[in-house]
């Protein structure tokens, strides 16, 4: 009945990303099923209610809503960028990822990567990650999760939309340069054999 009480504690704790634990995670090695577990329900909840259910009806309709897709492509890179950030920089740390196997420590990059949106949970002493890891672990945590979503932060839909904005103004300040460019050219051309007849009647 006890490991039932927190099997359930545990799932609920990590799909609401309240961050709460009861079992002393900072163990050596870490659990490789628990943090692959407690991960995956910690993105789900992380996706938001209204994507969650798009998912299951798009598994019929095959059509996902542009929020949907937007929070899938977002959540997808920042877990895939804080991964090879957290191994990047912890894989050599003897205090954190160093003594774990490969395949252990993948999975515990791929948990604190997720838990850095989401719950807050660690599997390792988070005050032995080096600077550049924190640093990469506190962009997580103001970015957050998805809009509607049992995760806190800046939200994952609205930095997506930010970052697409930001490459279509980008793109277009280049073309409008382009084409002013042209437009320059093209007037100072046309008005040259004006300006060069002006010159030349005003001459004695």
């Amino acid at each position: 009945g006890h490991a039932w009480w927190l099997g359930i504690f545990h799932a609920a704790s990590a799909f609401n990303n309240a961050g709460f634990e009861l079992l002393g995670m900072v163990r050596e090695p870490p659990d490789i099923p628990a943090q692959l577990i407690l991960g995956g329900l910690s993105l789900l909840g992380a996706l938001g209610f209204i994507v969650v259910v798009d998912l299951a009806r798009g598994m019929h309709r095959r059509q996902l809503s542009l929020d949907t897709r937007i929070v899938l492509v977002a959540s997808g890179l920042l877990l895939a960028v804080g991964m090879v950030a957290i191994l990047a920089t912890e894989a050599g740390n003897p205090q954190t990822l160093g003594p774990l196997s490969p395949g252990q420590k993948v999975v515990s990059a791929f948990f604190h990567s997720v838990s850095a949106r989401t719950t807050g949970l660690a599997t390792v002493d988070m005050a032995a990650f080096a600077y550049p890891t924190l640093l990469v672990i506190i962009a997580l945590m103001f970015i957050g999760g998805a809009s509607g979503s049992t995760a806190g932060g800046g939200s994952v839909g609205a930095g997506g939309l930010a970052k697409g904005a930001c490459v279509l103004a980008a793109k277009a300040a280049t073309i409008c340069g382009f084409f002013a460019a042209r437009a320059a050219n093209i007037l100072r051309n046309a008005a040259l054999p004006g300006w060069s007849g002006l010159v030349g009647f005003g001459r004695p």
